[in-house]
């Protein structure tokens, strides 16, 4: 059975990456520190700690230390450089069911939450004078082809037959019409705009327990809903002539995925907690739509119909996560955390996630909190992995790769809770860097990325059960 199961991942394998990269899949896996507004003033550094609706969604064990059945909602706004966004991430019902025990089985708790993990429409642009035309690459993808085989637009590469279309590459006399160049010579003004929506919500079931007031397990149930669209539009202009070539494109995929969490959360001592949680990898199905269309000054060439649809299955990545928090004379709490997400495809980035958070009582009810995290990416640094990750098969003309480099988040927060209300306001600031190809043989482009994050919570607690 086991070999059965290797043999048809590896069959699967191609399949996905003919048609779908990991660059693809990075953008609707890549998830930013969202939640209630305690989670954020600590940056996500609840593993260990618990007691926190939205510490549920990185260890359902954190379920385990509520004591109230409890009803929340988070609003949030987004302040982009341009435009601003408001959304309601977070509803989360709680129920917990207290036994009246002294030891054993203290409680079992239950909740249902839905949460907007990402909802963004953004754009950036790119123009480079001097940069290597994408009709080398072209040419590179077409050698080896007969001009039959080329005017087939069948099995190759959809962009050495764009190159063929809109004349920007030919064959090279002599060599049995299976050699290929640039029609053009030197390099040229390159002119790259990306514009994507990604979407995404999450529909979670948790349960936890509390054993002793020592140990807390928890486990969970995610659904998410997918929908992300990418529209590229990639230009070039020669130096040594007038002509100019063009390369338009739209993917677009929407699906859903099913995955599992299961969590711990330890008291060795009264003060300290440690914390760990699995997330297994999400299975995925989506369904794609992409159209493609080239063209160029020569001859007003233009041509459409790189189009596909199709259906992909590919793993969202399986991630684990390890905290320790500590408790101080009941005045303070300091949280450490690290968040790692493997990568599944080819040209997925892995993710290592740093966070660090401490909450201050400034009363009994009334609590300060702060908190810093720093995600750092690993895989295909530099343009020969970019290259390396996108499949000389693919059936688009739109080769744009990008290397996400690091994120980091400053964050601050106030809070009221009691028996029966919490109120809370939290602030973030999250700043990325990036290096994007517009095609594997153009140098990286720096991109970079700000935003600032206004987080309010409102939530009502209710008899214990």
């Amino acid at each position: 059975m086991k070999k059965r199961l290797i043999f048809f991942l590896l069959c699967l394998t191609p399949a996905l990456s003919a048609q779908f990269t990991g660059f693809d899949l990075q953008q609707i896996t890549d998830e930013d520190i969202v939640g209630s507004s305690r989670y954020v003033g600590l940056a996500g550094a609840m593993t260990a700690l618990g007691g926190d609706v939205s510490a549920v969604k990185d260890n359902p064990a954190a379920l385990g230390l509520f004591r109230y059945s409890e009803l929340t909602a988070t609003i949030q706004a987004d302040l982009h450089q341009k435009k601003s966004e408001v959304t309601t991430p977070t509803i989360n019902l709680l129920i917990c069911f207290n036994k009246g025990n002294a030891s054993g089985v203290i409680a079992n708790q239950l909740m249902f939450s839905y949460q907007k993990i990402t909802n963004t429409n953004r754009a950036f642009s790119f123009v480079q004078r001097d940069a290597p035309s994408i009709t080398h690459q072209m040419a590179e993808l077409a050698n080896g082809l007969t001009l039959q085989q080329i005017k087939s637009e069948s099995g190759h590469p959809y962009l050495a037959y764009a190159g063929f279309d809109v004349w920007m590459i030919d064959t090279i006399p002599n060599t049995n019409a299976t050699e290929w160049h640039s029609l053009e010579s030197g390099n040229v003004t390159s002119a790259l705009h990306v514009q994507e929506y990604v979407y995404a919500e999450d529909y979670d079931f948790h349960w936890a327990m509390n054993i002793n007031n020592q140990t807390y397990i928890g486990a969970g149930l995610n659904i998410r809903t997918i929908c992300y669209t990418k529209i590229t539009d990639y230009a070039e202009k020669f130096f040594f002539s007038t002509n100019r070539c063009n390369l338009q494109s739209a993917l677009s995929l929407s699906g859903f995925g099913i995955g599992a969490s299961l969590g711990i959360i330890y008291r060795p001592l009264r003060a300290l907690r440690l914390g760990a949680s699995l997330q297994t990898p999400t299975f995925t199905s989506l369904q794609c739509r992409y159209n493609g269309e080239a063209s160029s000054t020569i001859h007003n060439a233009h041509q459409d119909g790189y189009d596909d649809d199709y259906s992909l299955s590919p793993l969202m990545p399986l991630r684990l996560t390890l905290g320790v928090a500590a408790q101080c004379r009941n005045k303070a709490l300091f949280s450490l955390e690290y968040d790692f997400a493997a990568g599944t495809i080819a040209g997925t980035q892995a993710q290592h996630l740093f966070k660090i958070g401490g909450e201050w009582a400034i009363s009994n009810n009334c609590f300060f909190d702060l908190g810093y995290a720093a995600q750092v990416y690993g895989m295909n640094r530099g343009r020969q992995g970019a290259f390396m990750s996108v499949d000389n098969a693919i059936r688009r003309i739109d080769w744009d790769t990008r290397h996400y480099v690091s994120k980091q988040y400053a964050s601050a927060g106030l809070s009221f809770r009691n028996k029966w209300i919490i109120i809370g306001a939290a602030y973030q600031y999250a700043w990325q860097r990036a290096e994007v190809y517009p095609h594997p043989q153009h140098p990286a482009m720096p991109l970079r990325r700000a935003n600032h994050r206004i987080v309010i919570t409102i939530g009502l607690r209710y008899a214990r059960h």
